[in-house]
């Protein structure tokens, strides 16, 4: 993607000078195993983006893994401290 980025009134990043959605290249979420956080991931890769999770539960990394791969993208969990 070139160029900035901007957000809509909705919270989404847009392609400048347009109105549809902008396809991130990598998203990357800290806590991101469950809530908010896992959330956010399943919306980065509803988008289309690869997904770095990072948290402490695993198993809630694994299942937003999980989340991320059964939209069709790539996901890498890494497990924090």
């Amino acid at each position: 993607m070139s160029g900035p980025v901007q957000m809509n009134g909705d919270g989404v990043s847009v392609a400048p000078d347009s109105n549809r959605p902008a396809k991130p290249e990598v998203a990357v979420v800290t806590e991101g195993s469950a809530g908010g956080g896992r959330a956010v991931v399943r919306r980065f890769a509803a988008a289309g983006a690869p997904v770095g999770i990072i948290a402490r539960g695993i198993d809630g990394l694994r299942g937003a893994g999980r989340d991320v791969e059964k939209l069709g993208c790539r996901a890498l969990i890494l497990r924090g401290t």
